[in-house]
């Protein structure tokens, strides 16, 4: 309350402080699995209600949501949830009631020491709690007024301090009567005076703190001094930290290159710009010569400026040095990749054939003619509950420009159950849907289709959905899942099954791909063919997809002429025979009307299956009919 003293307002909704990039000096707190984390809290309400974090340190191999170090603080009826390491396994929270008024300042410490937790306020132990498992070392953001979506609290934050060790309950006391600031709390001890932190020399010679030294000295002779080696967060004992091929010492981290001896790349990330390439193999020359020399600034991802990041350019034969070298042209679909699951030598692995991406499958292929055609040498990739294929996603990120992609693969099943086919993480998606960068059910447990992008689940702006046709699951179908700007579909076996409009574009940060399931869910049953192209594909060819030709094929243009009906002939007993040009595959409906009006059109035949490139059919006419006017539509 004094002059000069502000605090952090919180009005709910998502808000939030968020600190990227905060891996540096939170993981190395965490390597000696002792943090503390004091603050000041006013709720905006004398009881909150559920839903809201005052803090959560992302952490991405920690379960619920990455779900590192947080707080519920409170999350209902005023009970504190305190977690880390995720919240629904042994050893990772302690929870309990604090009654209080929540509208008036109160001061909290979140305490971890090895397997012990505490929770002080104002000073006193209110919770506490042991088995705890240890720190995870892999944090990279921290948010300080929220969770990692936008459970928000709703109310005032001050004087958020992160310390490095265990307070004494003296300190804790000190804070919470203001006796102390948090900057007047010291634990940063350097006993032997070489200005390096005892705790960071313990974590590399935990037997003899004087390896490392202050000055010019540098232990593992990769250029970089040990103190720097601090300053970076880097291993002073290890000459490349990142195991990327470079020493730390030319990583200089500051994002520009100004020689082979200074290239400004991160020494703790092996792709610095997040370009797919590796630092090593790009050396600035501005000429690409091999995978192995691409010539591209390691600390830009587009290096010439094309829209397509470097390491995605290579896989399809792009020049990532040359701007009018690019994979394909706005507004063209192009087959970004393709697994056909026909190549069963490595039983764990499932690669993808069109630009080689690897994948990596706990399913099991099928035998051989086991795929969707049957017939010698096509295999599919079957999987049982909890069992998926999984791979980098990132060149997903190709389709988002244009905001068009087609997802198209075939699909037999044992069961319906609670499952996705496949699942596309993105961390703009955010916490609450999963990372749900691109996502589809088909079907979930109440037999209807889900087609969610960037989140969920908002109809008409996340999502999309529909029942499941009428089908014998046990059999082999084909789906295909479209954007195409506003525009999302889904097709089955060649007939628009879902149809619906988007309020929002694909994100471009998509990570992880999972064929076979994801998060909500893993499919009972096989898959095969399962393609990615960028654009959204035509009727025309889903259908000829459905009619088992080959995803590497189906860009071609198709025999046969445009669609249209080529001939009529009247037939005794007030008959008529219609062709027309079809595609294989698809499946067709003839209507008639007497006037032309949008609202005469009533059906005269559906479900006509295409007999090729040409389909020929009779049709009873209305009787008494003066005049009839037929059209024939894809369904």
């Amino acid at each position: 309350g004094a002059p000069g003293d502000r605090a952090l307002r919180i009005t709910g909704g998502g808000g939030k402080l968020r600190l990227e990039n905060a891996s540096n000096w939170i993981n190395l707190a965490t390597r000696l699995d002792k943090l503390t984390l004091s603050f000041w809290q006013k709720n905006a309400v004398a009881t909150p209600a559920a839903g809201q974090s005052s803090f959560w340190l992302v952490s991405p191999s920690s379960a619920d949501g990455a779900r590192g170090f947080q707080a519920h603080c409170p999350w209902a009826s005023n009970t504190i949830y305190y977690d880390t390491g995720g919240a629904s396994n042994a050893g990772v929270r302690i929870n309990g009631p604090v009654a209080q008024d929540w509208s008036v300042w109160h001061h909290y410490v979140f305490l971890k020491n090895g397997t012990t937790k505490k929770i002080y306020v104002d000073g006193t132990e209110r919770l506490s709690g042991t088995g705890a498992i240890p720190l995870k070392t892999d944090f990279t953001a921290l948010n300080i007024g929220s969770d990692n979506g936008t459970g928000s609290m709703q109310g005032w934050l001050d004087d958020f301090a992160i310390f490095a060790a265990t307070l004494s309950t003296q300190d804790i006391t000190d804070l919470a009567t203001r006796a102390k600031t948090p900057g007047q709390i010291s634990s940063s001890a350097d006993n032997d005076g070489d200005g390096l932190t005892d705790a960071w020399e313990y974590l590399y010679f935990p037997g003899d703190l004087t390896k490392l030294a202050g000055g010019l000295a540098d232990y593992d002779m990769d250029g970089s001094r040990d103190s720097n080696e601090l300053a970076k967060d880097t291993n002073p004992n290890d000459s490349d930290t990142d195991d990327d091929g470079l020493l730390d010492g030319p990583e200089t981290g500051t994002g520009m290159w100004f020689s082979a001896s200074d290239r400004g790349t991160n020494p703790k990330n092996v792709d610095s710009d997040s370009d797919g390439l590796r630092d090593n193999v790009e050396t600035n020359t501005g000429s690409y010569s091999s995978p192995a020399d691409t010539g591209t600034n390691p600390n830009l991802a587009d290096t010439d400026g094309d829209t397509f990041r470097d390491g995605l350019e290579i896989p399809y034969g792009s020049n990532p040095t040359q701007g009018g070298s690019v994979p394909f042209t706005a507004g063209q679909s192009f087959l970004l990749a393709l697994w056909n699951f026909n190549n069963a030598s490595v039983p764990a692995a499932a690669n993808d054939v069109v630009a080689g991406f690897p994948g990596a499958t706990t399913g099991t292929y099928s035998a051989d003619m086991g795929g969707r055609s049957g017939a010698a040498g096509d295999l599919a990739m079957c999987f049982a509950p909890d069992q998926a294929v999984t791979a980098n996603g990132s060149f997903i990120n190709l389709a988002a420009p244009a905001d068009a992609f087609t997802i198209s693969f075939w699909q037999k099943l044992n069961s319906i159950r609670q499952s996705s086919a496949f699942w596309v993480t993105s961390p703009s998606a955010g916490t609450a849907s999963g990372f749900r960068g691109i996502q589809a059910h088909a079907p979930w447990a109440d037999s209807n289709i889900y087609f969610d992008h960037s989140g969920c689940c908002d109809a008409n702006v996340q999502r999309i959905s529909g029942p499941l046709p009428a089908m014998d699951i046990t059999d082999w179908h084909h789906f295909a899942f479209l954007k195409n700007g506003a525009t999302k579909q889904v097709y089955v076996d060649g007939v628009l099954a879902v149809n619906g409009l988007s309020g929002v574009p694909l994100v471009n940060d998509l990570t992880t791909l999972t064929i076979g399931g994801g998060p909500a869910g893993y499919t009972d049953g096989c898959i095969d063919d399962f393609a990615i192209f960028a654009g959204g594909l035509t009727h025309e060819q889903i259908c000829r997809l459905h009619a088992g030709e080959s995803p590497q094929a189906v860009l071609t243009p198709a025999p046969g002429g445009p669609f249209m009906i080529t001939s009529s002939l009247l037939l005794p007993l007030d008959k008529i025979r219609l062709t027309w040009n079809s595609t294989p595959g698809c499946v067709y409906r003839v209507e008639s009307s007497t006037d032309l009006t949008a609202g005469s059109w009533s059906n005269l035949a559906t479900n006509i299956p295409s007999e090729g490139t040409s389909t020929v059919e009779d049709f009873q006419l209305p009787a008494g009919a003066p005049r009839i006017f037929l059209r024939v539509t894809e369904q």
